[in-house]
């Protein structure tokens, strides 16, 4: 991994999912940018955990990587499916702040009738943008400000990210 993902918050992340239906199988949608060491097999048991609920969080590791990802439900008619947004943080990422933010974001895209496969796939590098630059992410008619959370819940993503002033 190279220092640039290590200092990042989020190097990578992955969007899987479960249908609603019977026979269907836990599969990984996409992961952003594409790693070589991540294939389904690899992977799908660490971003849809066995026996994951919804609206929960599961942390995992894969060689010295950590992986979060949030559970979420996406309403069909009859059964809904599972879905999942995993994200591989960088060293300094403080995880419990992180969750904050992640789960803002999925709720509001829920609020806006956005929260689906196909979108969450097409906004996966704007997600992953918009947590590394602590800016807007725009998705399709919605702006979700995570500076803006980050200062409501005076929080920040990484360890040491503010600089000292003045007195030297």
């Amino acid at each position: 991994m190279s220092e640039e993902e290590m200092s990042s918050v989020v190097s990578c992340s992955m969007v899987s999912g479960l249908e609603g239906h019977t026979g269907s199988n836990p599969m990984v949608l996409k992961v952003h940018p594409p790693v070589q060491d991540f294939t389904e097999e690899t992977i799908i048991s660490k971003v849809l955990p066995h026996g994951a609920t919804p609206y929960k969080f599961y942390i995992d590791h894969m060689d010295s990587r950590k992986i979060l990802v949030y559970t979420f439900e996406i309403h069909q008619d009859g059964r809904n499916d599972l879905g999942s947004i995993g994200f591989v943080v960088g060293k300094d990422t403080i995880i419990d702040n992180l969750k904050i933010i992640i789960q803002a974001l999925v709720k509001e895209m829920e609020d806006n009738q956005l929260l689906d496969f196909t979108t969450l796939q097409a906004y996966l590098p704007k997600i992953i943008e918009g947590l590394n630059k602590q800016s807007k992410i725009k998705i399709e008619k919605m702006k979700f400000d995570v500076a803006s959370v980050l200062r409501n819940n005076k929080i920040e993503l990484q360890l040491g990210s503010r600089k000292a002033k003045g007195m030297f």
